[in-house]
């Protein structure tokens, strides 16, 4: 994608301010670190659609999901966004065990999204050198 805009930049702004609102900082925590992956059938039964720690879930993979589809239809600029972001392996590696299972359940293009956000990050970083390589 070409030279960031600035439309980019303000699409990018809002997305760093709803991560940081309390409630999804503390969403994302309970996901990074209390969030039991393992197979679909678990995950599902373990988090049973209605409950708190199911909202929790799908409020951290819909935000991902989000960002993931507008990288997807060049809504916003890969070099912005992986300028800046974190690597983003950590929340495919806590989904990757269950997707397949869940994709079979809930319909192929289960966080499809997210695996393109992961997938594109990754490539970006394999064409991007760190700047601190280039001062």
């Amino acid at each position: 994608m070409g030279i960031p805009t600035h439309e980019d930049a303000k699409l990018m702004l809002q997305l760093f301010r709803t991560r940081q609102e309390p409630r999804f900082l503390e969403n994302e925590n309970w996901f990074l670190r209390e969030f039991r992956p393992g197979p679909w059938s678990e995950v599902s039964h373990r988090y049973p659609a209605g409950t708190q720690e199911r909202n929790r879930l799908d409020s951290v993979l819909g935000y991902w999901e989000l960002v993931g589809a507008l990288i997807d239809h060049g809504l916003l600029s890969e070099d912005l966004l992986f300028d800046v972001l974190n690597d983003t392996r950590p929340l495919w590696e806590r989904i990757e065990p269950w997707v397949i299972e869940a994709r079979a359940e809930q319909g192929n293009d289960t966080w499809e999204n997210i695996e393109i956000l992961v997938e594109r990050q990754r490539r970006w970083r394999q064409l991007h050198r760190p700047k601190s390589t280039r001062l």
